[in-house]
């Protein structure tokens, strides 16, 4: 029989739907019946893709006499944190401060006012290496509220108090910016793993953000240590399991610190974010092989994240026909079947393919020989192994399309679309217009689809589904994005009125800070903020970086001082932990060096001329982290004129006319472009594109 949830349209809400558990989810009904019912809260968030989440639900969700206890004792709340990321932040604190890890499935119990009191990520349905079975921490729990309760209270009146803290804000002239940097860049060579890149030990994460870092600091100090970690990363995280060698794409992280063994499920946002950076990767070393990746990681979200309208979905399962890595996974014998006796034990060595597997009998595929010295050692030309590897990827790649897939959560989440959007366009300055306009039309999809009353909403299939800080953020750093690249001033007028609108529904004047929620969601304990960047970049640190260029886009010096004053909250805390606050390091990083600008001035042509994007492209194509690039046509421009920016930025001789400018004071005006290109280049010495070599891929 259905519970509560079948009403529910989240694919991971779905999968409880048919739980004996008397699932509610979020909302004023189940948060007054724990009132009403004096129960405590039994909070569980997930995702669908979630591989442990699939576990425990069939261990404990679905198992009957675990849920008489649950429905017996609690109010059982399911969640699902990529449709609400506010809850899944404030009580991932919870667990973090009484755990010091956190994971999913979360599991958090809750007083009826919400208050966290004990809280877990996955339990056992048995006692099992020295963890209490589910059932042990549901009697525990149930005892200790009915029967203890004056010792409950403090307690979770005591986490609150510690997971709502804020620090006070420092004074921004009192900030020693260059030595925070140097600071972090100690910590992060501490952290750095010399023999396979990456930070840290296993499990091991892609950290992009981490990565952007350091290319930042790199251009800014040609400092080659800097650059040699993210180069060794990427090419450890390209050589391993961790990335699809068949189909393209990242797996979301390592468990190893190999990068081989990866847990198996696609998001977006990771995909999103690493192929950024293999672009910018790109950019500085020319090396191929990074383009190649970029390439399948796109063309695979094209093939199989992706709707009619260029909306992107959120993500991929681990598992398929109920096993972890089936879909992704081969047997030598399957291989031979389908390659032939010769071209598989080329493909295997390759590959690493081993007779008894290396991932639970089966093999996961990585590239583990140089092709040059692979190529000598079987007394193969290079271009000869080259198209064998092609044709053996092109019939593995035939061949697993039959299988069963895993299943896709097609949830629509806007600051992942806007994180997507932006790869795409950022890729399209090497791959063609094709990847530009699905930037676009993802771009005008989410300003058409995921507004409701002019204000963004997070996800299009939850009725209530509020913006957050989050999504007008990542929306307006791919407009801006979107404007660098098409040279249109149309995407500033957009961000305009978005970056308006954040600002009313998020900014704090009393504390200077920013929250994650707006002021129109009233359904949490306390609104949250959380600074920390991870994987993804916190809402926080893209704002200052947005709002800090739209200030001179807009001419609006109070962004300027927004995005400042939004700095002072987390520097006592930066010098802690750089890991946690790297895109805030960035941004400090960036306050040091010299501005530049290039305002491309043109006459009025045709929308999306082929001559401004030709152009466009020419220019993007240098990493060029503190070069402001803005266009305006001529039409456009008397409206701009109290703009430093654009103040007598007319075009010269009727032709596209360039203005590359230092802290707008401003060379000669040019109309030969090859001049202005030449500008710009940024040559870099003694950089290696050395990595091994495979043909470009056959995923068209």
């Amino acid at each position: 029989m259905a519970n509560r949830l079948a009403n529910q349209t989240s694919p991971y809400l779905l999968q409880h739907s048919e739980n004996p558990v008397d699932w509610y989810p979020w909302g004023e009904e189940s948060l007054e019946a724990s009132k009403l019912q004096n129960k405590p809260i039994l909070l569980s968030i997930g995702y669908s893709s979630c591989h442990w989440c699939h576990v425990m639900e069939k261990e404990s969700f679905e198992d009957v006499e675990t849920a008489e206890l649950m429905n017996k004792y609690f109010i059982n709340i399911k969640v699902d944190r990529e449709e609400r990321p506010d809850i899944d932040s404030i009580y991932m604190q919870a667990v973090l401060a009484q755990n010091g890890h956190g994971g999913w499935p979360m599991t958090v119990f809750l007083t009826p006012e919400k208050k966290p009191f004990f809280s877990g990520t996955y339990f056992p349905p048995e006692p099992r290496h020295g963890m209490p079975s589910f059932k042990q921490v549901l009697e525990a729990m149930s005892n200790a509220y009915y029967n203890k309760y004056d010792e409950i209270a403090p307690l979770a009146d005591k986490i609150t108090t510690h997971i709502s803290f804020e620090s006070d804000n420092v004074e921004l002239n009192s900030i020693d910016s260059q030595n925070i940097v140097d600071s972090s860049l100690l910590q992060l060579s501490n952290q750095y793993d010399k023999n396979y890149g990456g930070f840290g030990s296993a499990p091991k994460f892609p950290q992009p953000t981490i990565l952007n870092y350091l290319l930042e600091i790199f251009y800014s100090t040609k400092n080659h240590d800097c650059l040699d970690m993210v180069l060794q990363t990427l090419n450890g995280m390209a050589c391993g399991g961790i990335y699809d060698q068949i189909g393209g794409g990242f797996h979301r992280y390592s468990t190893d610190e190999f990068w081989l063994v990866p847990h198996f499920e696609k998001m977006l946002y990771d995909n999103a974010l690493i192929s950024s950076v293999y672009i910018d990767a790109y950019k500085i070393t020319k090396n191929t092989q990074y383009l190649r990746i970029v390439k399948e990681t796109l063309d695979y979200i094209i093939l199989e994240m992706t709707g009619n309208s260029c909306e992107f979905y959120s993500s991929q399962d681990a598992d398929s026909e109920g096993i972890e890595g089936k879909y992704f996974t081969w047997e030598l014998d399957e291989i031979e079947k389908i390659l032939g006796k010769d071209n598989s034990k080329i493909f295997c060595e390759y590959y690493g393919v081993q007779k008894n597997g290396n991932f639970e009998g089966t093999n996961i595929l990585h590239i583990q020989h140089d092709h040059s010295l692979l190529s000598a050692k079987l007394n193969i030309q290079p271009e000869n192994l080259s198209k064998i590897i092609e044709e053996c990827r092109h019939l593995l790649f035939i061949e697993r399309n039959n299988r069963v897939k895993p299943s896709t959560d097609t949830k629509i989440i806007t600051s992942w679309n806007a994180m997507m959007a932006k790869s795409f366009a950022k890729a399209s300055i090497f791959l063609g217009t094709r990847y530009l306009d699905i930037a676009i039309k993802n771009t005008e999809y989410i300003l058409k689809n995921l507004m409701k009353d002019n204000h963004l909403i997070h996800t299009d299939n939850f009725s209530n589904s509020y913006g957050y800080l989050e999504d007008y953020v990542y929306l307006l750093d791919t407009l801006i994005t979107l404007h660098s690249i098409t040279l249109e001033y149309i995407w500033i007028e957009k961000a305009e009125n978005l970056s308006a609108l954040m600002i009313e529904l998020f900014w704090d004047n009393e504390s200077s800070r920013f929250y994650d929620t707006s002021n129109i969601q009233k359904d949490l304990i306390f609104r949250p903020r959380d600074s920390h960047d991870g994987v993804i970049p916190s809402a926080h640190s893209m704002s200052s970086v947005v709002l800090n260029k739209l200030s001179l886009l807009l001419n609006n010096g109070s962004y300027k001082t927004i995005s400042e004053l939004n700095i002072t909250s987390v520097i006592d805390l930066i010098d802690k932990a750089s890991l946690s606050f790297t895109n805030w390091l960035s941004y400090i990083n960036a306050r040091q060096q010299k501005p530049n600008e290039l305002i491309i001035s043109y006459p009025k042509l045709s929308k999306r001329s082929t001559q401004i994007l030709s152009l466009a492209s020419d220019i993007n194509q240098f990493f060029h982290p503190y070069l402001l690039i803005s266009g305006v046509n001529q039409f456009e421009l008397p409206n701009l004129q109290e703009n430093p920016l654009y103040k007598g930025k007319t075009i010269v001789d009727h032709s596209i006319t360039g203005y590359y400018c230092n802290n707008f004071i401003c060379d000669e005006p040019l109309t030969e472009l090859g001049k202005l290109i030449d500008k710009i280049s940024k040559p870099y010495d003694k950089i290696s594109n050395e990595w091994i070599y495979i043909k470009e891929s056959f995923n068209e």
